[in-house]
């Protein structure tokens, strides 16, 4: 079974290269067409909206309380009754979602009246609410792919979901490059028109699920038994996450609205001139942030959401079905076992990728964003961020893992109110450190907070399961230090050779230099190390081991 969703991630992985690669060609192509200007600094928290709905619902409360009971029923030969719950299941996300959906239309209606009759407004603000307005039904088919997902995942089917994103990210791209063509120089129409095609492409992502669905013999009917034992049984898992994880996500979209409220903003009055200040019981307070501030934060966490997605959320995509299987035969040493290699593989990518990212943020941001209305001067600012989020990849992989196991257990307390701890510190950490360190530290509190949450984690599941073979874990996670710290030596060794021996006098042309040199270098040293170090998991990636 281990040697099944090493396969499955391996498999997965390639996919979401692929969708990963094109969602930062997506980046791009917006960085190159509104820069860091009001208009992306707009955009970035309508767009995020709806994929934070994605994480609640589709890939957080009801897909991952949906799965193991899911699993049982296929497991157990069950055929007609696992059809049934897909049926069910999928017409009840659809049905709260559209009530979700049209309550949202209507706050955001509400507030867009409230600021018309209040005058004069941020303009950032308004056009944020429009953008809101237009893509917020796209959680509906957002959330329904990551459903169908689960269910074709049990299926040993992970292509057409993995590359539904590849499409809209290429869709995406296709209208940011036509909308710069059709309307130059009017940002706001070329950012109303790709929120238009989010909406679309959002539809075709849904119907790519339907042929694979069709050949494992799923045929969806409309259900509505609400009665079932096993909807409730779901409902009891579900729903006090969706009370933590609407929590964490919440805060996760405030932290976008601070890096947006604390600011500088255009005067509504005379869009020409910048307010950087604010009144507040009689005093005069400057904004602790630049103008650029939410920009900048979302193309930092781009970057490490890179390897983040492509191998973590792969691997945990992966591994969520040995893991349902094993708890649903009562088998927790072999879901222990499965989780322990899930985590050592994890490990010896994350360290690397992490290193990597720190050492490379500065050329790697000049390759990619320096193009189009992105300034140049821009640079170290999203590279900073950049630095700090990758450091936090080995927590975020943990705590991806180790919560996984607790809701293939379906015992999703200990995470919820784990999560809901965390989220509430992160927000002190983050209204208070924005004062003293700026944008960097609502990026540094998100990195304490998720590594504190993945240490409590792992503390009460091996008092759940007794051992999880922390010494065996322990001893692969000292050799990915060792290997780490070579690799990071070589390459930042070949990145000041590449700097100074006069390969390339600067700008692009050097970042490009540095950027070939540290990769191959650092890689073959990387790897080198692995070999010598009996690194074995990095190999069980690499292909796959004769068991």
């Amino acid at each position: 079974m281990a040697a099944d969703f090493v396969r499955h991630a391996r498999t997965l992985s390639i996919l979401t290269i692929v969708s990963r690669v094109t969602g930062l060609g997506r980046d791009m192509a917006l960085a190159a067409a509104f820069g860091l200007s009001g208009v992306m600094n707009s955009w970035v928290p309508a767009f995020v909206l709806p994929n934070l709905f994605r994480t609640l619902f589709g890939e957080g409360a009801l897909t991952t309380t949906f799965l193991p009971v899911y699993t049982r029923l296929v497991e157990k030969k069950e055929e007609e009754a696992a059809r049934q719950l897909a049926c069910l299941a999928i017409t009840v996300l659809v049905v709260l979602l559209a009530g979700v959906t049209l309550c949202g239309e209507g706050i955001i209606w509400i507030i867009n009246w409230a600021v018309a009759r209040g005058g004069a407004a941020d303009p950032r603000f308004e056009l944020t609410l429009g953008l809101s307005a237009v893509m917020l039904p796209f959680l509906i088919t957002v959330c329904l792919v990551a459903l169908l997902q689960g269910v074709l995942n049990v299926r040993g089917h992970f292509s057409a979901p993995a590359l539904a994103p590849v499409v809209l990210n290429v869709g995406m791209i296709a209208v940011c490059a036509g909308g710069r063509y059709l309307w130059p120089g009017n940002e706001e129409r070329q950012a109303y028109a790709l929120a238009v095609s989010v909406l679309v492409l959002g539809v075709v992502n849904v119907g790519m699920q339907v042929p694979p669905l069709w050949r494992a013999g799923f045929r969806f009917r409309p259900a509505w038994d609400l009665a079932s034992p096993y909807l409730r049984e779901i409902a009891v898992l579900m729903l006090p996450m969706i009370l933590a994880l609407g929590v964490v996500q919440f805060n996760i979209y405030i932290n976008q609205l601070l890096a947006q409220f604390f600011s500088p903003h255009p005067d509504a009055a005379d869009p020409a001139r910048l307010v950087t200040t604010f009144e507040f019981l009689g005093h005069t307070i400057k904004y602790p942030l630049e103008a650029t501030a939410n920009s900048v934060m979302y193309l930092g966490q781009r970057l490490y959401q890179l390897p983040l997605g492509v191998f973590i959320i792969a691997l945990g995509t992966a591994i969520f079905p040995a893991l349902a299987r094993h708890a649903a035969n009562v088998d927790h040493r072999g879901l222990a076992a499965t989780l322990n290699q899930g985590l050592r593989v994890a490990t010896v990518i994350a360290l690397p990728c992490s290193a990597g990212l720190a050492l490379a943020a500065v050329p790697l941001v000049r390759v990619l964003f320096e193009h189009g209305k992105f300034d140049p001067a821009d640079t170290p600012q999203v590279a900073r961020m950049t630095a700090i989020y990758g450091i936090g990849l080995l927590p975020f992989a943990v705590q991806h893992l180790v919560t996984r196991a607790f809701f293939a257990l379906q015992e999703p307390r200990v995470p919820v109110r784990t999560s809901m701890a965390a989220a509430g510190v992160n927000f002190v950490l983050n209204v208070t450190s924005i004062w003293y360190f700026g944008l960097e530290g609502l990026a540094a509190s998100t990195v304490l907070c998720a590594g504190g949450q993945c240490l409590w984690l792992v503390w009460v599941l091996r008092r759940r399961l007794g051992r999880l073979g922390l010494r065996q874990y322990l001893s692969t996670l000292w050799r990915s230090v060792l290997a780490t710290a070579a690799m990071t030596a070589a390459a930042w060794g070949a990145m000041e050779l590449a700097g100074l021996g006069g390969l390339a006098p600067g700008g692009k042309a050097q970042a490009w230099a540095a950027l070939a040199a540290a990769t191959v270098v650092g890689g073959g040293v990387y790897l080198a190390a692995a070999k010598l170090l009996r690194l074995e998991e990095f190999f069980d990636i690499v292909h796959r081991r004769k068991a």
